[in-house]
């Protein structure tokens, strides 16, 4: 097919419209009924490289990426280049994601009800920060077909022939059937209504360069969704910083750190020292040694997270959980004897994931203590202690440190240990929150078969090298544990111990188990 054969206004593509909306809408001017069509019309040489369109996989159909697009064919049939257009998008929305969108966009097509009636769809409709439109505030977003109820469809070119705007059950979603005033409704601008998203985009439009920005959407990936009250507090804290004010209420927090790379330097040195002691076998094979640098600050960031982990463990403990020292020690007593204390079950579950060890048997035997060698190398990737989701977010957050420099030497070591030091205190704290309100609230988590999800609490770290300053902004999470705390004592039967009573020992499975044949004489068929 020749350039002139298509149907093609330019006008038709507007800011932020999703590139499945372009393609959409391409279809339809083209009455074009099949995805590998598109395909066979944009596709680069990789595309062409297979032999059937069919045999294409999703990693060259994605609407991210565009992996499989070629630039000089969408700019010259569609009159714009979609990648330098995707970086464009990029650019002006990275001050608000951070890094990188790839991991906040939904993997399903989401939409307004509203816009796309007009055949409109946005990549802010695709973004898990929203669940409301961006151009008509009060309108949820949806994902499913209004007739059938499945979900519209993978936010891809997918592999299956369906007509534009329409569900695999036959469902237009287009207000009308009139060409003529469809094509007309596609010139039809949308303005951002939400003011939140408008004041950002505004307040970022003029800066040059923009800072490393650290928060949680980059490990909740994409089939996690962020509630409003979460955006809002992402979106407070980085207004605070642009405009550099601070905070009315002492519900949040912030602290600022200045870059120090002289004395970052030495104590960089003084790691990989102490690495080199601690592990000097790994230098006998050749190829670990360039790895020294990065595997001394996974080492140092581990024995500074074991130190902070203990010590917020026995502030608990000291603080709040004194009172309970014996239940705790007696949990599976308590239990096998049908009774049970809040307290000691959310610090013992704290424990279990923090720690990742089992203490249901051994619980009586005293602190369980990870030794330190269990610092292990596994296909070169070192383990981080404690465990539980705050591992995987450590790993990202050292990850983000490392991409800001092509240097290591230049990389201010003290500014991630402060960075780790504030953060892992609130979020072990913010996690053990959670685990009283498990007790307090079990039906909260009735869904989730009484399992907390792994998410990491909202936060912001802003990293500065123009300024040479870097800004964290958390929840002040010592209100809401001291609030939870009192909810705690309150509540009637949260500690079932009884002091005067003797509790019969726990057994295990397998002593019941060998206790039974004993009675009965003989082993089990």
């Amino acid at each position: 097919m020749e350039k002139k054969e298509f149907v093609w206004d330019r006008e038709w593509i507007h800011s932020y419209m999703s590139n499945w909306c372009i393609f959409e809408r391409f279809k339809f001017s083209n009455a074009l009924y099949n995805n590998n069509d598109l395909l066979g019309i944009f596709g680069n040489n990789n595309v062409k490289s297979v032999k059937r369109i069919t045999s294409v996989g999703d990693y060259l159909r994605n609407l991210v990426s565009l992996s499989g697009i070629d630039k000089n064919k969408s700019l010259d049939i569609l009159g714009v280049n979609l990648n330098s257009r995707n970086s464009l998008i990029y650019k002006k929305i990275k001050p608000i994601l951070g890094l990188t969108y790839a991991y906040t966009i939904r993997d399903t097509i989401t939409f307004c009800p509203s816009c796309i009636k007009c055949g409109f769809h946005s990549i802010f409709h695709q973004m898990t920060l929203f669940k409301s439109c961006v151009f008509h505030p009060n309108v949820p977003l949806e994902d499913s077909c209004e007739k059938c109820g499945k979900i519209f469809g993978k936010y891809l070119l997918s592999n299956f022939s369906n007509p534009p705007f329409t569900c695999e059950c036959g469902f237009c979603i287009l207000e009308n059937n009139n060409v003529i005033s469809i094509f007309k409704d596609w010139r039809k601008k949308f303005t951002i209504k939400d003011e939140e998203l408008l004041f950002l985009l505004n307040l970022y439009k003029h800066n040059k360069e923009t800072p490393l920005l650290i928060h949680p959407i980059r490990i909740l990936r994409k089939y996690n969704e962020i509630d409003q009250s979460n955006l809002s507090s992402l979106i407070s804290y980085k207004k605070n910083y642009y405009l550099n004010r601070e905070f009315k209420e002492k519900t949040d927090l912030k602290e600022v750190y200045s870059f120090n790379f002289l004395s970052s330097k030495r104590v960089l040195e003084s790691s990989i020292s102490a690495y080199k002691y601690t592990f000097n076998y790994r230098y006998n094979i050749l190829s670990l040694r360039k790895k020294d640098k990065i595997d001394a600050v996974f080492y140092d960031i581990y024995i500074q997270s074991r130190e902070i982990y203990k010590t917020i463990k026995r502030y608990l403990m000291n603080h709040h959980l004194n009172n309970h020292k014996t239940c705790i020690q007696l949990n599976n007593e308590l239990n096998s004897n049908d009774s049970y204390c809040g307290f000691a079950l959310a610090f013992i579950f704290w424990r279990e994931e923090f720690e990742e060890i089992e203490l249901s048997q051994r619980i009586k035997q005293g602190p369980v203590e990870t030794r330190i060698f269990n610092f292990e190398c596994y296909l070169e990737r070192f383990s981080l202690y404690p465990k539980g989701i705050y591992c995987n977010y450590l790993e990202d957050l050292l990850g983000n440190c490392f991409k800001i420099t092509n240097d290591f030497d230049s990389i201010d070591l003290n500014q991630i240990k402060k960075i780790v030091s504030s953060l892992l205190s609130f979020l072990l704290l913010e996690r053990f929150c959670e685990y009283l309100e498990l007790i307090l609230y079990p039906s909260k988590y009735k869904s989730s078969n009484y399992i907390l999800p792994d998410i990491i609490p909202m936060h912001l770290i802003v990293i500065d090298k123009n300024i040479q300053k870097t800004t964290i902004y958390y929840q002040n999470v010592y209100k809401k544990l001291k609030k939870l705390i009192q909810e705690m004592r309150k509540e009637k039967n949260i500690c079932g111990f009884d002091k005067n009573k003797k509790y019969e020992p726990y057994l295990t499975p397998s002593q019941i188990a060998i206790i039974n044949m004993d009675k009965r004489g003989t082993l089990p068929k």
